[in-house]
């Protein structure tokens, strides 16, 4: 429904374009508030603190789309609608955790995180191995 009645000043192809464009904004803005704070208000009591805020929201964002884009580009068939931005923001935390525990036991130094996930894929390796010979025999 609009009042824009006049079809030379506003045609219809622009206005339909523009209404997907908001509810673009609609829908990011929705998930945002809904995912990434999960309820919580920006803390920032100063209007750069909240450009700062809300720039950080927008980035954390375009990143969990751009990994449901991959997720979708290695999954065919997959329809959209089954990945979902919660599970993907939990399992950056995970990430995020893992690092944070990569960075206790073995320091800041990149190298060192390497070796460890080397390790780690190493040992999980094994245990793969260890779980498929078993269910042969």
């Amino acid at each position: 429904m609009t009042s824009l009645l006049d079809a030379d000043r506003y045609p219809t192809h622009e206005l339909i374009v523009l209404y997907h464009r908001r509810w673009q904004a609609e829908t990011c803005y929705f998930s945002l508030k809904s995912t990434i704070l999960a309820g919580r208000v920006l803390r920032s009591r100063t209007v750069p603190g909240i450009e700062q805020e809300v720039y950080a929201l927008l980035t954390v964002y375009q990143a969990l789309v751009r990994v449901a884009g991959d997720v979708l580009a290695a999954q065919p068939g997959l329809p959209a609608e089954r990945v979902s931005l919660t599970v993907l923001l939990n399992a950056s935390a995970d990430c995020r955790g893992l690092a944070a525990q990569l960075a206790r036991e073995h320091g800041g130094v990149p190298r060192s995180w390497q070796r460890a996930v080397n390790e780690a894929r190493e040992r999980y390796e094994a245990e793969q191995s260890e779980g498929s010979s078993g269910k042969a025999s």
